[in-house]
Order: C-alpha cells, then sequence, then structure tokens
C-alpha cells in the first residue's frame, strides 16, 4: 500500500509538472528521483507557482500537516519556505496571483479554516473562517463576471467567497 501510494503522488505531481514545459524550466528538469524523497502522505496536494516573479514554477504541495514551496535548482528539489505543522491536515490548495502581476497569495484550506500566505516566503496574511465545512477542492476565478475574483471552496458544501475580504457570498448550504 506504501509503493502504490508513493507511486500516486509521483503520478501527480509529474502530471502537474508536464502540464506545460517549457524549454529550461522547472519542469524540464524534474526528475523522478526527487519525487521518491517525500515523506508519504495521508493527503498530498500540490500546485505551481511563479512565487517570486523570475519565470520559473516553484512547487508549493502539501502532505497534510504544513505547506511548504520547493524548487529545482542545480539538479535538486530545494526548499525555498516552510509553514510551522498546522493544527488540522491540509486539503486543498490555489494560487491568487496579485492584480498588479507581483507575487500573490496561497490559500491552504486546513480544517475548518482558510489560510492566506504570502507566496514568496509563506507568512501568514489572513485566516478566513470556514463556518459552513471542511473544503476539499480550491478554486480562485471571477465567477460572477464582474471584474473581482472569487474563491470557490468544495467540501460538504460549495462556497463562494470574496477573494478580497473573505466574506461568505453563497453557499449550498
Amino acid at each position: 500500500a506504501i509503493g502504490q501510494s508513493m507511486r500516486h503522488v509521483a503520478a501527480t505531481i509529474a502530471f502537474f509538472l508536464s502540464l506545460s514545459p517549457r524549454p529550461g524550466s522547472a519542469q524540464e528538469l524534474l526528475d523522478l528521483r526527487w519525487i521518491w524523497t517525500l515523506p508519504v502522505p495521508s493527503l498530498a496536494v500540490a500546485v505551481l507557482v511563479d512565487v517570486d516573479g523570475d519565470g520559473v514554477q516553484e512547487i508549493v504541495s502539501s502532505n497534510g500537516s504544513g505547506v511548504q514551496c520547493s524548487r529545482v535548482a542545480d539538479g535538486e528539489l530545494v526548499q525555498v519556505w516552510s509553514t510551522l505543522p498546522l493544527e488540522d491536515d491540509v486539503t486543498a490548495l490555489a494560487f491568487a496571483a496579485s492584480t498588479d502581476g507581483a507575487g500573490g497569495e496561497i490559500l491552504a484550506a486546513s480544517g475548518f479554516q482558510l489560510l492566506s500566505l504570502d507566496a514568496a516566503t509563506g507568512r501568514l496574511l489572513r485566516t478566513i473562517e470556514m463556518t459552513n465545512g471542511w473544503v476539499a477542492r480550491l478554486r480562485v476565478d471571477d465567477i460572477e463576471s464582474d471584474g473581482s475574483r472569487e474563491l470557490i471552496g468544495c467540501g460538504y458544501t460549495v462556497s463562494i467567497f470574496d477573494l478580497a475580504s473573505g466574506n461568505l457570498l453563497r453557499s449550498t448550504s
């Protein structure tokens, strides 16, 4: 079972890294040997994000207990930042680029909270309380076509939050 879980994690990360490889990018340089160095996760989520604006995507991931950011440098997977272990497992991650194109935030669902982390440093920016349930999937988009982005969380319910304020706009509950 452990070997099968690790193969699943490797396949999932390899899929994310193969989405749009560019010559010389981190995706092109990735070697699956690095995947096997990850801990065996109970929950594993990952997103690709250019956290520092250098044009190369980093891997922001969680094995359940915290969030970490890594990059490929000189053929090695190197940690950029990591949060302390969180009280609850991280079940979903999303990236919201800043509207001016410089940086952004990582959104992490953890228990009944959404944590907003600075994408470049991992520093906690704010916490959004999830009073209507646990979240398994996150997405940032302008779902209402009004020029402002919303955060969509799916789990026990489907919830739509105003990304700027964190206020709950709509929910299926």
